[in-house]
Order: structure tokens, then C-alpha cells, then sequence
């Protein structure tokens, strides 16, 4: 049985349905998590770092690191700019 609270079902960090029996057997949710994940969750430009989290959880390893404090544009003109 799945479980839920008020807002919809319940969804761990991971993309991963919470239920009975999760603890067996895995049950992962794209594009359905926007009341946990937030307003972005249903958008394309997520969806390769969502997919990197929920392969990570099933390998149980970091096949795809997920830098979650690393931007995906570093702006400016580095070392090499001179004015």
C-alpha cells in the first residue's frame, strides 16, 4: 500500500515512493514530485540530475555524481582575461 500524507503521496529524497513494501522492492516516480521537490521537479532541465539520483539509489553507489553544491554555469572571465 502506498502511503501519503496531506499533500499527495509521500516521496523520499531519492525519487523513491514510500510504501510497505520499499524495504524489498523499489518503486521510483518521475515528473510527480512536485509537491516534495519542489516547482522545477517537472521540468526537462532536471531531468538528467534526477535520473543520475534515482540510478545512484539502485546501484547503491555514485555511478553518476550529483555535485548538488556546484553551479552548472561557472560566469566570468577567468585567469586568462585581461582588461
Amino acid at each position: 500500500m502506498l502511503k501519503y500524507d496531506n499533500n499527495g503521496l509521500m516521496i523520499d529524497q531519492n525519487y523513491q515512493l514510500m510504501w510497505e513494501g520499499m524495504d524489498t522492492c523499489s518503486i521510483y516516480i518521475q515528473n510527480g514530485a512536485q509537491h516534495t521537490h519542489g516547482v522545477s521537479d517537472s521540468t526537462l532541465s532536471v531531468a538528467a540530475y534526477r535520473s543520475a539520483t534515482i540510478l545512484n539509489k539502485i546501484a547503491d553507489d555514485a555511478v553518476y555524481p550529483n555535485i548538488e553544491d556546484s553551479p552548472l554555469v561557472h560566469w566570468g572571465c577567468g585567469s586568462n582575461y585581461k582588461s
